[in-house]
């Protein structure tokens, strides 16, 4: 059996810019068809549903899935399978008057998402399922179905947020979740062995720690163990990845089927696939579906949730055919999936979520940790955790807090989401009390949350007599958070001009006589600071948020899009406690379920 597992430490992962494509339109491609909803109700009955919806997953995995091959390349892939000559020809033409090809997509993850949605609605299985796309005809109508899927994910997403007239900011503001959902539907994927990894480190390591009750409360829900579930996981990632296979589906019939983990693996098919009748029940309640038999618009679309392919992010077939539907979507299930089985079904939810985000601090401190270990008879320590400081009769704790002399970094750590069915609302100024009701100050000064949080440190600081702040000149504070599309681009922005706010025009003095400059909020994932783990022994983490503040003075440019263009970019590493922790659980699925060794 031929298997993918990667060697130990090979990939280097340092972040891509955010992705800012232009999409092709039918027009485009096919100038005699028509873009109405007729004409796409047409294309879908006249697809064969599973094998739509699994061509529909096998080129998400190639699009949007992390990896070296360029993205002109992974479109070329889709071109030679789907055009003829002549609309390759088209194609060219488009990106010569559109280009670099770099910047030029025919698919993209946020349209086949919004395919497969309505694929699961309107087509049904042919009688040669299976085999359909061997017609070129078949193709073509798939790439014309996608093509105005474009159009319908387009409006979903982008409305009209950006008719705000002369008022930049507030036309940032209006834009602030039409953002947040383009980069949610367009990232690339995490590289999923890196999720594994946090998923073991979090939910086997940490959590049991604030709550000893998690393992076991999750193998009641799931009726596997954690150890199971991210073997089970492993060796998915495993036949998914398999370039050689470069398809992306796996036979669930025979997965496993003659190991010990066969009866196991069948369990977690159970709990975390489902058929596409099943999503089309999820994706669809019974009063939709009446309402879109009728004629309707595609500019009067619903509302889309990620949340029941999230939850359930394996599709398979009634002959065995099984494909995970989106890496992302895999990635978070396995990165934040557990937490929500158990606090789903648990009545102390609060509780669970409260105790994961005491694990992720203790998570990030080691990183920390890592990066500056305090173990040196020679150095000063300089990174220090959960640090109380008391003023009068006010006190307050740090999360972390790095002193580099003259330069003193403020850490923040959230493991916070923004509910979806919120993010999914159109007014933006309901997101943007979100945002500040979860990150932030409410407008009633009812909830303090992260900057409000900073604001309050930095004042404590500030006032404090401790000898350790004394020469400290400037302050960089870091809100570090775990859902990583709060970080989408205009966010960061948003969220340092309300920490302004709360500070004021503050100049600092010290007690030393000096003055220290606050600078604007660094917004900062845990992807992030993981890839600056290995990385920091080739440049100073100072130097780099010294040089991002000075680029993005208003932090209209987010850190990860400023570390995948900077002079930093070279320099990145993989993260080698991510990379050692996940490869053991690869190899011993490679070993355990298929019986190869690695």
């Amino acid at each position: 059996m031929s298997l993918w597992v990667p060697r130990r430490g090979v990939r280097p992962g340092p972040p891509t810019a955010s992705p800012f494509r232009v999409y092709m339109r039918l027009s485009d491609l096919f100038p005699t068809v028509e873009e109405d909803w007729t004409t796409f109700r047409e294309l879908l009955n006249s697809l064969s549903r599973t094998d739509s919806v699994f061509w529909a997953a096998r080129l998400n995995l190639i699009v949007s899935h992390p990896g070296d091959a360029p993205h002109r390349d992974r479109q070329a892939f889709a071109y030679r399978e789907f055009l003829n000559s002549h609309q390759r020809q088209l194609a060219d033409r488009f990106i010569r008057d559109h280009g670099p090809a770099d910047w030029v997509a025919l698919f993209f993850r946020g349209q086949l998402l919004e395919l497969v949605r309505w694929l699961v609605l309107f087509s049904r299985d042919r009688p040669n399922d299976g085999t359909t796309f061997e017609d070129p005809l078949v193709r073509e109508k798939f790439v014309q179905a996608a093509l105005i899927a474009s159009k319908i994910w387009e409006k979903r997403v982008f409305g009209d947020k950006f008719g705000i007239g002369n008022d930049l900011y507030q036309a940032q503001l209006q834009s602030l979740p039409v953002w947040r959902r383009n980069v949610e539907e367009n990232d690339p994927a995490p590289e999923l062995e890196v999720s594994l990894g946090r998923s073991s480190l979090l939910f086997e390591r940490y959590l049991p720690s604030h709550l000893p009750t998690f393992g076991e409360d999750f193998r009641s829900r799931v009726g596997l163990s954690l150890e199971q579930y991210l073997l089970c996981a492993a060796g998915l990632i495993c036949q998914y990845q398999n370039p050689r296979l470069n398809s992306g589906v796996f036979d669930s019939h025979s997965f496993a089927v003659d190991t010990l983990y066969g009866n196991q693996f069948a369990t977690y098919l159970v709990g975390f696939s489902q058929t596409l009748d099943e999503l089309e029940r999820a994706l669809w309640p019974t009063a939709e579906k009446h309402a879109i038999a009728g004629q309707i618009k595609t500019e009067d679309v619903p509302a889309f949730t990620f949340r029941p392919l999230r939850g359930r992010p394996v599709l398979r077939a009634n002959d065995g055919r099984a494909i995970i539907v989106d890496p992302h979507l895999f990635s978070d299930s396995l990165t934040a999936g557990p937490l929500f089985t158990v606090a789903r079904k648990e009545r102390a939810g609060d509780d669970v979520f409260r105790a994961f985000g005491y694990a992720v601090e203790d998570y990030v401190c080691d990183v920390l940790r890592r990066m500056y270990p305090s173990d040196s008879p020679v150095l000063a320590k300089r990174l220090s955790c959960r640090v109380s400081l008391v003023v009068g009769s006010e006190r307050c704790e740090i999360d972390a807090c790095l002193n580099d002399v003259g330069d003193l970094v403020v850490f923040e750590i959230k493991a916070v989401w923004l509910p979806e069915d919120e993010i999914q609302a159109s007014d933006p100024k309901q997101y943007i009390a979100l945002l500040r009701k979860k990150y932030g100050v409410t407008r009633d000064g009812g909830q303090v949350k992260g900057i409000g949080q900073l604001a309050r440190a930095l004042d404590m600081v500030i006032r404090s007599n401790r000898s350790e702040f004394d020469a400290v000149r400037r302050i960089y504070p870091v809100l570090l958070v775990y859902d990583p599309f709060v970080a989408s681009p205009v966010h960061g922005g948003f969220l340092a001009r309300e920490l302004r706010d709360l500070l004021g025009k503050m100049t600092i003095d010290q007690t030393g006589g000096g003055t220290a400059r606050i600078e604007d909020l660094i917004l900062m994932t845990v992807e992030e600071l993981e890839v600056l783990e290995s990385s920091v022994g080739s440049f100073r983490l100072l130097d780099l948020l010294g040089d991002y503040s000075r680029a993005s003075a208003g932090r209209e440019t987010s850190l990860r899009n400023f570390m995948a263009t900077s002079r930093y970019r070279d320099s990145f590493k993989h993260n080698r406690t991510l990379s050692e922790t996940a490869h053991a659980l690869l190899t011993r699925a490679a070993r355990e379920i298929f019986g190869v060794t690695v």
